[in-house]
């Protein structure tokens, strides 16, 4: 079966399948930005585009608000120490990424988990 093709996001389709009136600013901070509310510093987070996602797509089909805004951010520190341990730990993901053999060493094997017992 041919799909056909919309002319707004998919995830703005409501049960009938035309385009939701409800629709989901993502209001997602794309860099660090203090948050008055909370008086920290807030930044992007790895996971924050696919909740905005979610929640855009619930909000086309249970229709919590017309205008509704969404964002995920994740709470830093405001010192040197919490940016260099950012930055490690983004580097011992990229590594992980890049080198499987190196961290494979690490994880255990097929067959080598735990016994049904």
């Amino acid at each position: 079966k041919k799909m056909d093709k919309t002319t707004f996001d998919p995830l703005y389709t409501a049960m009938d399948g035309s385009k939701s009136e409800f629709t989901t600013k993502n209001i997602s901070p794309k860099r660090k930005e203090k948050a008055a509310d909370i008086s920290k510093s807030v930044g992007p987070w790895v996971m924050a585009p696919v909740m905005v996602n979610c929640v855009k797509r619930s909000n086309a089909l249970l229709g919590y608000n017309k205008e509704f805004q969404y964002g995920d951010s994740m709470v830093m520190e405001d010192s040197w120490l919490s940016g260099l341990k950012l930055l490690g730990n983004g580097a011992v993901l990229y590594a992980a990424v890049t080198l499987p053999s190196v961290f494979g060493a690490f994880l255990p094997q097929a067959g080598e988990g735990p016994d049904r017992e």
